[in-house]
């Protein structure tokens, strides 16, 4: 069925619900696994005072997601997966992330997309938008998108 599934990954709690996915997935099927880090370097620039320097901004994205792909390599090569990852940057918010995560499925031609989703709603989906939302307009890959039980729809802590 599946022979290439992407999860898209990124630091939270939320992630590490879709990666347990993608590796149940991966297992049934047989499946290699490609993890995904999009790093928003607009994110890690608000972070600095005065002027971001862009080099040191890459090398700060790098060391950030080789840290979250590390982690869950580790966690997907310990069931015995062959799993291959990378990282990918951007300098805008949710639809850019999106963009990315597509370009790379495309690239890959991966049969499956696993990315999870903080469920955020009203005014906090209206200023940050989705990125999940927006893969699911985007691709024409299958999408596995995973909730966290732990928060109710609307209910999402504001920010994480």
């Amino acid at each position: 069925m599946y022979k290439l599934i992407l999860a898209a990954l990124d630091d939270s709690a939320n992630a590490k619900l879709a990666l347990e996915q993608a590796i149940k997935q991966a297992k049934l099927c047989d499946a290699r696994l490609h993890l995904l880090h999009v790093v928003n370097l607009f994110d890690l620039a608000s972070a600095d005072v005065g002027m971001p320097d862009p080099a040191g901004l890459r090398n700060q994205a790098k060391t950030y997601s080789e840290k979250v792909l590390a982690n869950a390599r580790a966690t997907a090569q310990a069931t015995g997966i062959e799993t291959s990852s990378n990282t990918r940057s951007c300098w805008g918010g949710g639809s850019e992330v999106a963009e990315q995560i597509v370009e790379e499925a495309n690239e890959l031609m991966v049969d499956l997309i696993v990315m999870g989703t903080h469920g955020r709603g009203g005014m906090l989906h209206l200023m940050l938008g989705s990125v999940a939302e927006a893969v699911m307009r985007h691709t024409y890959s299958p999408l596995l998108i995973i909730r966290n039980p732990e928060q109710q729809p609307g209910k999402a802590p504001m920010l994480q």
